[in-house]
């Protein structure tokens, strides 16, 4: 398969950012001199070129999985708050021995509620 030219990439990433051909057309394009109906029919054409198409699918693909990633790391953090919350799971705290002004040792624990 042929690749895209500039200007077919230019309408795919726009296209893929607003949703709307016609914009992405009018922002790659040069449109002054034509008409309404002129520029949505190009647009649309552009739209239906399988080669665009195919190239907006992989755009919406990869912004899917990193969206999807994000997704699964903020389900780990939630569930790593919760178990935490729960005594699931233990915590390290800062326990320092001694008070005023001769603090003596500081020592790091884990501590777990039951």
């Amino acid at each position: 398969m042929k690749k895209l030219t500039q200007k077919q990439e230019k309408f795919c990433l726009k296209y893929f950012e607003c949703g709307n051909a016609t914009e992405a057309y009018r922002a790659v394009y040069s449109t002054s001199r034509l008409k309404d109906k002129t520029v949505w029919e190009y647009a649309s054409r552009l739209a239906s070129n399988s080669k665009v198409i195919a190239r907006v699918n992989e755009l919406r693909a990869k912004a899917e999985a990193q969206s999807m990633w994000t997704v699964d790391k903020l389900i780990k953090a939630h569930t790593e708050i919760y178990e935490l919350g729960v005594g699931k799971k233990s915590s390290p705290h800062i326990v320092t021995e001694g008070a005023g002004e001769g603090i003596t040792q500081t020592i790091e624990v884990n501590m777990k509620d039951t």
